[in-house]
């Protein structure tokens, strides 16, 4: 049957609609950028492990600043994933970020990003298309 994840993402996006993505290199190096979130533990709702994530990850306390981008579902090899996504604009918060797992951050345009999609999971493809969709209008 293959292995099943449910996870909460989110996106923080700027003025300029660059998104911020992980750089995970050390834990991930053949796939070193990805969104910031985690897995569903059981009896959770995706909202409270997006804030839960937030938190530990960023060390940032959401407080309703999160839109709902989509639920997204995807196989690769035995693998399914089911991803719900959710963005928030990035105002001031970067300089308040604490970066409490991965090797760092950085901001990208949507272009750029398509350009190290093959450096991000196979399933952030349609995420991808999704956010320039949504901040592009």
């Amino acid at each position: 049957m293959g292995e099943f994840h449910r996870v909460a993402l989110i996106v923080f996006y700027d003025e300029s609609n660059r998104i911020l993505l992980q750089d995970r290199h050390s834990k991930h190096p053949r796939q070193p950028w990805g969104f910031f979130g985690g897995h569903i533990k059981p009896n959770e709702t995706p909202e409270d492990a997006l804030v839960r994530e937030t938190r530990e990850e960023l060390g940032w306390k959401l407080e309703g600043e999160q839109e709902f981008l989509g639920e997204f579902n995807s196989e690769c090899g035995r693998t399914r994933i089911q991803m719900f996504v959710y963005i928030a604009p990035l105002g001031d918060k970067l300089d308040k970020f604490v970066l409490n797992e991965g090797d760092g951050m950085r901001l990208f345009t949507l272009d750029e990003a398509d350009e190290i999609q093959k450096h991000m999971n196979p399933w952030d493809g349609n995420v991808l298309q999704a956010l320039r969709k949504k901040l592009e209008g």
